[in-house]
């Protein structure tokens, strides 16, 4: 890095789901939206040199220090969530975020306080996967970067890998999580990022043959589940820290195994003979999925018929 090239902050707010919305006032804060997300616009916080840089910043308008102001931001959210969601729980007691609940909303939204990091490789190149978001923790005024379009981009690299399998993965795995009757502690974030490091060949997508993917994810978790060191060394998308990060989601990592497996065992005795009684080991249990084919309908394209 040139003495010159230094990152660069801008306070944001981030909304993490689309389902919110604000009426834009002069009282209020505006809302942008893009990419399924809604961006509150603050103020810049800094403006420094940056040889070769492709973009341009304002003068530094903030009142204090980085964490001051974005803990300022997040003060005056609070004060505007709590006024336009009255009929909702507005949470202002996590650490990192404000939580939406009840009333209009059909699930929890975190409203997340955090400025952007306009790192020098993204300065450079204007790269969006290269630009980072920084998050302050209310009690400990703690940074904690990471960079959440990195992820998207890795995300979307092993998708393609895999015939789109990967996205299929997440989503399945998501869906179990979601649907068991034990809570596990593992987010959204962290279940991308597990199957991020699934090997390709377990959930490479082929046609006609998706319970593939509930073979492959279940093999993977199982595997993951077995072995404690390998699990908790895992590191998410964009290198900022371990996925397993703390004992709950290690936990959390062995009940979504449990359940997928259920899962996976449900299915093939859907698939066996009725008059198969034998409950197959892991190894028949996943030969079964993998070689079973779903039946597809011909479609007519151009006068002929494509499946």
């Amino acid at each position: 890095m040139s003495a010159h090239c230094v990152s660069v902050k801008v306070k944001r707010i981030k909304v993490t789901s689309h389902l919110a919305t604000l009426n834009h006032s002069d009282d209020d804060l505006g809302i942008l939206k893009r990419q399924q997300a809604l961006v509150i616009e603050g103020v810049c916080l800094q403006r420094q040199y940056c040889e070769g840089s492709l973009k341009s910043y304002l003068p530094y308008t903030g009142v204090g220090s980085v964490a001051d102001d974005v803990l300022h931001l997040r003060a005056k959210s609070e004060e505007v969530l709590d006024r336009r969601f009255w009929g909702a729980t507005v949470n202002k007691t996590p650490a990192k975020s404000i939580q939406l609940s009840d009333g209009a909303f059909r699930r929890k939204v975190d409203v997340v306080p955090s400025n952007w990091l306009d790192t020098v490789t993204y300065q450079r190149t204007l790269e969006e996967a290269q630009r980072g978001v920084e998050i302050v923790n209310k009690y400990t005024r703690e940074h904690i970067t990471n960079y959440p379009f990195m992820y998207i981009a890795e995300i979307t690299a092993k998708a393609r890998q895999t015939n789109d399998g990967a996205r299929m993965g997440i989503r399945l795995a998501k869906n179990v999580k979601n649907d068991a009757e034990v809570e596990i502690a593992l987010s959204s974030y962290d279940i991308g990022s597990l199957i991020y490091h699934c090997p390709d060949h377990y959930i490479t997508h082929l046609v006609a043959r998706d319970l593939m993917i509930l073979s492959g994810v279940e093999r993977w978790f199982d595997e993951l589940s077995r072995d404690h060191a390998r699990a908790t060394s895992l590191m998410t998308p964009d290198e900022t820290r371990r996925i397993l990060d703390d004992a709950a989601k290690w936990e959390g990592l062995v009940k979504l195994s449990g359940e997928l497996t259920s899962l996976a065992q449900a299915v093939e005795r859907e698939l066996a003979s009725p008059y198969d009684f034998t409950l197959p080991d892991r190894d028949m249990l996943r030969k079964r999925l993998n070689e079973n084919s779903i039946p597809l309908a011909p479609e007519f394209v151009g006068g002929g018929i494509q499946f």
